[in-house]
């Protein structure tokens, strides 16, 4: 049987091309070719090793009011919830898998292995490479809610060519709508009646979280602020020092912070673009380029 894992990637640092090279490394010595998915040039030492590659500049991110992911934490001493709006990568990634599904199917291979390119070779997972089930999901521990996660898939080729006609963008916005991307795989799983491993499949990259300190620079204060609609500006981590003067726009703003998380809603125009100074105990912080048309996350404050 002749094996072709489909791997789908983003490898912007050499931390994770570094984890991509000894994935292909791990396939060969299970005797798995390797296609791979990448929207960005990848060094020689990659393409050199692997069977085939794809470079497209095609990454079809989703930016409101598309559709964005969302994050919140509520404060509750302040009676106010910090926002954020931030792109989805989720459609980029399923559709990687769809293109990688399209051009791998053309290909000489019976079995195929949809994954990220973290993904972590256990023993459960080295064995489903050796056995090949027909069509296998697994479930992510990232992704709860859901039944099955985007980072593992065994499929024989008669199911990549079922599932090569339901990728559609329509419908993942349709699907995921409250939800995550991993729906739109829990839904690809149901149509071909596909089987769920009761075994995790696990990546190696820890991704950044939501950072609710928007500090530019190193500071005792802590920051958060709305950069949509209105200026609202919230400070923390308020020490000895608590005057701070506010820039916005060339208008001047000498705010008395007197407890953490107290709100500042301030009556200036928001333009397409603008200017935003602060300056406390002897630093100054440009917070300028959040408040940018082209910004592509949205933060909010919205009150309890």
């Amino acid at each position: 049987m002749k094996k072709l894992a489909l791997i789908n990637s983003y490898c912007n640092d050499w931390e994770r091309l570094t984890v991509l090279y000894n994935n292909i490394i791990k396939l060969k010595e299970l005797e798995i070719d390797s296609l791979i998915y990448s929207p960005i040039p990848l060094p020689k030492e990659i393409t050199e090793i692997a069977d085939f590659v794809i470079i497209s500049k095609e990454n079809p991110i989703l930016y409101m009011p598309e559709r964005a992911m969302s994050n919140w934490i509520t404060i509750k001493e302040a009676n106010i919830k910090l926002v954020r709006f931030s792109p989805d990568y989720g459609w980029a990634s399923i559709y990687q898998y769809q293109k990688l599904m399209e051009f791998g199917s053309t290909l000489d291979y019976d079995h195929y292995f949809p994954f990220i390119y973290d993904l972590i070779f256990t023993p459960e997972i080295i064995q489903t490479f050796k056995s090949s089930p027909a069509k296998l999901f697994f479930p992510s521990p990232k992704a709860k809610s859901c039944k099955v996660g985007n980072n593992f898939m065994s499929l024989s080729k008669e199911n990549i060519n079922k599932l090569i006609p339901l990728f559609s963008k329509e419908k993942y916005k349709q699907i995921c709508d409250l939800d995550i991307a991993e729906k739109y795989t829990e839904y690809l799983c149901q149509e071909i009646q596909g089987d769920v491993s009761p075994i995790f499949s696990l990546d190696e990259i820890t991704e950044h979280q939501p950072n609710w300190d928007l500090s530019p620079s190193p500071t005792d204060l802590g920051i958060y602020f709305q950069n949509r609609n209105k200026f609202i500006f919230t400070f923390f981590n308020i020490l000895n020092n608590n005057q701070l003067q506010l820039i916005i726009n060339g208008q001047t703003f000498n705010l008395n912070l007197t407890q953490n998380y107290q709100v500042f809603e301030l009556k200036v125009n928001m333009m397409k673009n603008n200017s935003v100074i602060i300056e406390y105990n002897n630093n100054t912080l440009d917070l300028s380029k959040y408040f940018q048309q082209n910004y592509k996350i949205e933060h909010y404050i919205d009150y309890l």
